[in-house]
């Protein structure tokens, strides 16, 4: 049959639900509280926990929180993350290669991703539309309120029997939601965001734009897109039911509780990449590694760098610099390639900052390497620090964070003056730039909460294990029961 107008096929879509297995998450919490491992794996010190609170509770965005009701200790009460993203499980370009995997971990744990991230569960990419993007997202806001009461409930999901009448049911230590962690992907994935970093509107939270009078790389403090930030009211004012993101259904969820991954922010493709590329390029101009052509300059930059200490900070060899994987060839701005690792670009970062101290005889020379170091400094401090900074060293961090988006401004002006390709600017920045301004009021350590290395390094272990499976609806059960084995098994193997 053919439509008249358009001349196309139509073809009759039918629509075919099927069971995919979930874990619940407060089984994992009874197990660890019976092992003895809870606090350690999940919920953190008590002191740290009642700090935290202390300061969740102060932020504008919190105040309809249940931890605003709650009387007694508040260290009776975990904070958990619900991390999303996708990973690839099967080689090749079919359509059932990759799955999205669901996880919860708490916000105040750090150590190895078997032992302090733990998986909901698994969706395959090709079972992905945007009504089972909704479903997945209603059935774990529904876990998150099972969560918060601190007890099994006595019927499922679907209102099925799970606790006979004549049964009690199980107690565990209660967890709230505190925030969502997702790269860029995920926030069109699963948040159905219309402004984001493939648009001229770049951020969900407020109006900036790649050029205009509002466009992001102005981060001064008087910068107009400052003035345009929007509240978790203003995102249910602007957008239609239709057009928001499912999670709107949870009462605790709010836009601010979307948390940016400052792992890739700063280091796949991110700011730290942007940076090592523009001062790795402006040292070689000033003939800081030799006489051209660059590539002999390049791979001079490369021996100097496996000779310093930073090279010894990531146990990889990296891949020996090149014009390419810089990008120093062309009309291009220079970045790091995201083929490198994150701790590779970390590395060179640290070390980038500790070069540009030694070429610092030019004006040009020292704005570089205030914006460098000043970055290097502000990473360095917040991955030593704890999950809740003191107030003095709020403070400096968000000094630091400062110091580096001015620096790193006048160069983006002044480049743009002198019509070089040396510092460029993606929208990562702007979102750097709102974690940076996050510090002002808050005393949460945003590169210990909010990154997600440990998330990463837990769904590529559990691609491991998903791939031994046949990639089929009831290969996803036997998944998740080999995950589960493998989580008893490190904590058996911790005992002994």
């Amino acid at each position: 049959m053919f439509c008249r107008h358009r001349k196309k096929n139509i073809r009759a879509v039918k629509t075919e639900w099927v069971n995919i297995p979930f874990v619940f998450p407060w089984l994992i919490i009874k197990f660890l509280q019976d092992t003895g491992n809870f606090k350690k794996a999940l919920h953190g010190k008590n002191e740290t926990v009642r700090d935290f609170w202390a300061d969740f509770k102060s932020l504008p965005y919190t105040q309809q929180h249940h931890i605003q009701r709650v009387e007694g200790d508040t260290a009776d009460f975990t904070p958990v993350h619900i991390h999303v993203d996708g990973v690839k499980i099967f080689k090749g370009s079919g359509h059932n290669n990759e799955n999205t995997v669901y996880s919860f971990s708490g916000a105040l744990v750090k150590g190895t991703s078997l032992k302090t991230k733990y998986i909901i569960g698994q969706l395959p990419v090709w079972l992905q539309n945007s009504d089972s993007n909704a479903f997945i997202v209603f059935f774990i806001c529904w876990l998150l309120k099972v969560l918060a009461t601190g007890e099994t409930p006595r019927r499922g999901y679907y209102r099925e029997t799970l606790i006979p009448p004549d049964e009690q049911p199980d107690e565990f230590h209660r967890a709230l939601f505190v925030g969502l962690k997702t790269d860029a992907k995920e926030k069109v994935a699963q948040h159905r965001y219309q402004r984001n970093h493939n648009c001229r509107f770049i951020c969900e939270e407020c109006f900036a734009t790649t050029t205009g009078i509002l466009k992001f790389t102005d981060f001064t403090q008087r910068a107009p897109h400052r003035r345009t930030r929007c509240s978790h009211e203003t995102y249910l004012e602007t957008y239609s039911v239709e057009q928001r993101t499912p999670w709107c259904c949870y009462d605790q969820w709010r836009l601010e509780l979307h948390r940016d991954d400052p792992q890739h922010i700063l280091y796949n493709d991110g700011v730290a990449s942007v940076v090592v590329g523009g001062a790795v390029r402006s040292m070689c101009l000033e003939g800081c590694f030799g006489p051209e052509p660059i590539e002999n300059q390049i791979r001079a930059a490369y021996e100097h760098y496996l000779d310093s200490e930073q090279a010894t900070w990531d146990s990889h060899m990296p891949k020996e610099w090149t014009v390419r994987r810089f990008k120093l060839g062309g009309n291009t701005y220079p970045a790091v390639a995201g083929s490198y690792k994150h701790g590779h670009v970390r590395a060179f970062l640290h070390w980038c900052a500790h070069k540009t101290a030694q070429h610092v005889s030019t004006p040009g020379g020292r704005l570089r390497h205030l914006c460098v170091s000043s970055l290097s400094k502000f990473v360095l401090f917040l991955d030593k620090g704890e999950p809740m900074l003191k107030e003095r060293d709020r403070q400096y961090a968000h000094f630091l964070g400062t110091s580096f988006l001015d620096a790193y401004s006048l160069l983006y002006a002044q480049n743009q003056v002198e019509d070089v390709w040396l510092w460029g600017a993606r929208p990562k920045a702007h979102q750097l730039d709102h974690i940076i301004q996050h510090l002002k009021i808050s005393r949460i350590n945003p590169l210990w909460q909010w990154s997600c290395w440990q998330e990463e390094d837990l769904i590529g272990k559990s691609a491991k294990i998903t791939k031994r499976v046949h990639p089929s609806i009831a290969g996803l059960y036997r998944a998740l029961q080999r995950y589960i084995v493998h989580l008893h098994a490190e904590y058996v193997k911790a005992k002994l």
